[in-house]
């Protein structure tokens, strides 16, 4: 059985006065982007070229074709360039073949203005989203049928990240405290 890494989410908590780090990678060949499409001669680890008129994006077709919808934001893009051409670097100084150079930076969500989350404690959902660099941020494959304009790593997380204890207290952004027993 093969098994690979498609997509990545990484977050970095921040502190009592931030809403923290958001970002998210996805494997270069996932699925073609929007509007653009496929690119001729490419393959796609989540899209076939050869099913013409079949649906995009469709939670009700098995398998669907996943399409990217929103492009990577342009900055990323370049950080994506840079690092990627340091990894092919290193690659041939160390005569290795990391997997890393296959991958790409979407786009990284924060919140400039600080967000007070120390008091009233319990913080009850949703949690304060100050005021986030992007309002759409998402990956897709990992998040192939949510991905409309104002969907994001953290509206989500402050939305619906809540405790096992009281599913109307907030968790710190984190789904895991939803599942402690």
């Amino acid at each position: 059985m093969k098994v690979g890494l498609v997509g990545l989410h990484v977050f970095i908590a921040g502190g009592d006065d931030t809403v923290g780090l958001w970002g998210t990678f996805a494997q270069i060949d996932n699925a073609p982007i929007q509007p653009k499409g496929p690119v001729p001669g490419q393959k796609y680890t989540f899209f076939n070229s050869q099913c013409a008129g079949c649906k995009l994006n469709d939670k009700y077709t098995n398998p669907t074709q996943v399409v990217q919808s929103i492009p990577d934001d342009p900055t990323a893009a370049g950080v994506t360039q840079d690092a990627q051409g340091i990894i092919v670097q290193y690659n041939k100084q160390n005569n290795i073949t990391s997997p890393w150079q296959y991958y790409k930076l979407l786009d990284v969500q924060w919140s400039p203005p600080t967000v007070v989350l120390k008091t009233p404690v319990p913080i009850l959902l949703p949690m304060p989203m100050g005021k986030p660099s992007t309002d759409t941020l998402m990956n897709a494959v990992l998040e192939t049928f949510l991905q409309h304009p104002g969907t994001s790593c953290l509206k989500c997380h402050a939305t619906y990240a809540n405790t096992a204890a009281n599913p109307k207290v907030g968790s710190g952004y984190s789904f895991m405290f939803g599942n402690a027993q």
